[in-house]
């Protein structure tokens, strides 16, 4: 049966395509997206055991739909190109915040030469630090807190960069930036830290992207959909690697973690499933749920390790992530929460086409950030974390400041 409504949602879909006829406006593509993380895997579930329930199917459905809504009130594509102009010293800025963010990673290392005692070292550390993080007594030196800052700033910029224009040596920069990034995840054991920056670039640069004539480039082909699935595939194997790197042995038993992760990439929409149709309760909290960083920084509540305690989710599993769709639930109610994503659905049509016709440049970032929130949305707000939250004002105060605009037909 589940077979059967995920056809017939993807016969929707089709006929959306209809309705906006390019498969690349970002009207059509991002809930398309969407689908395929929130409604295809509910066939990877039920072959899995995993719980799921109609009215959980329902209710992910819904999300999508809403969102598909709100983007269909602009049906345009955006009548001008537009060339972002960066300033000319941006390689020398993102220089700086390179090295910033390497020095940052270091910082919390009791001693440089741990770097370079061996793998077992590198490991034994990993370990300490995940055995840290999940007691609540992981300690990180200020420098590193605000370098965490200028990465996420880093990864805006250079992929704004990359959408503006693919030269090789801004490709470098990428490159350096992330291999900085891979210490990083490495020696804090952070494997979400990794995945949430390549979300964050990617969100990014897509949303730029689709302000020049790239957009055509995002067209949905069999070839493009096939190569989704393979960087699903690497991403997979980098989990199940940083997993055992967490472990702080080499060689672990691969199947149990295997295991642990797959449950990590879908137990997302059991996890919400089974929460919306047994344990929702209609308590109202304003924002404490969406933002819980700022709430926790200015003391009007306190943020508690992992947010949410684990549930059961069917064969043994466990799971703690309920997408960022409970927190506006519980932030604002259902109705709130269709009401949020409408006016995102329609914001991310309508910015692009008032940007290119009014030929004000001030709410380009805007998508980007809406983007980067729908892409890591299934784990939860993006904007929860207080360093994306500030890096992205940051980002947006620079590019209000030094980037210039030249409009094209």
């Amino acid at each position: 049966m589940i077979i059967v409504l995920c056809a017939i949602v993807l016969f929707i879909r089709v006929l959306w395509l209809f309705y906006f006829k390019k498969s690349y406006h970002i009207g059509f593509l991002l809930p398309f997206f969407l689908e395929v993380i929130f409604v295809y895997p509910y066939i990877v579930m039920d072959s899995l055991g995993l719980k799921w329930s109609y009215f959980g199917f329902i209710v992910n459905y819904s999300i999508v739909l809403t969102v598909q809504v709100g983007a269909a009130f602009t049906v345009n594509i955006p009548s001008n190109n537009i060339r972002f102009i960066p300033p000319r010293n941006v390689y020398k800025l993102a220089v700086v915040l390179i090295l910033f963010s390497f020095v940052g990673v270091i910082s919390n290392l009791t001693s440089i030469l741990s770097l370079f005692r061996g793998v077992g070292a590198l490991l034994e550390l990993s370990h300490q630090n995940a055995v840290s993080r999940y007691d609540g007594t992981l300690k990180v030196s200020v420098l590193y807190k605000i370098s965490s800052v200028l990465s996420y700033f880093t990864t805006f910029l250079l992929s704004m960069m990359y959408a503006i224009r693919k030269t090789k040596k801004t490709l470098f920069f990428i490159c350096l930036h992330f291999l900085v990034l891979l210490l990083d995840s490495v020696l804090m054991a952070a494997r979400a830290g990794m995945m949430l920056q390549t979300f964050c670039f990617l969100a990014n640069f897509y949303a730029f992207s689709y302000y020049t004539q790239k957009r055509e480039g995002f067209r949905v082909s069999l070839r493009k959909i096939l190569g989704g699935v393979s960087f699903v595939l690497l991403v997979f194997i980098f989990f199940v690697i940083i997993q055992i790197v967490r472990g702080g042995k080499v060689d672990s038993e691969i199947a149990p973690i295997v295991s642990h992760v797959l449950t990590w990439f879908v137990g997302y929409i059991p996890c919400f499933d089974v929460w919306i149709s047994q344990y929702y309760n209609y308590d109202i909290t304003f924002g404490q749920r969406t933002f819980v960083g700022l709430f926790d920084l200015f003391g009007l509540s306190e943020r508690v390790s992992g947010v949410y305690p684990a549930i059961d989710i069917g064969n043994e599993r466990y799971s703690n992530i309920f997408t960022a769709y409970r927190g506006l639930i519980e932030d604002f109610s259902i109705a709130g929460l269709y009401v949020i994503l409408l006016l995102l659905g329609g914001l991310l049509s309508f910015i692009p086409n008032y940007v290119a016709r009014r030929g004000n440049i001030f709410w380009a970032p805007l998508t980007g950030f809406i983007v980067f929130f729908f892409f890591w949305s299934y784990v939860i707000n993006p904007y929860s974390y207080n360093v994306i939250f500030f890096a992205a004002l940051l980002f947006w105060g620079y590019f209000i400041f030094f980037v210039r605009a030249r409009f094209c037909d």
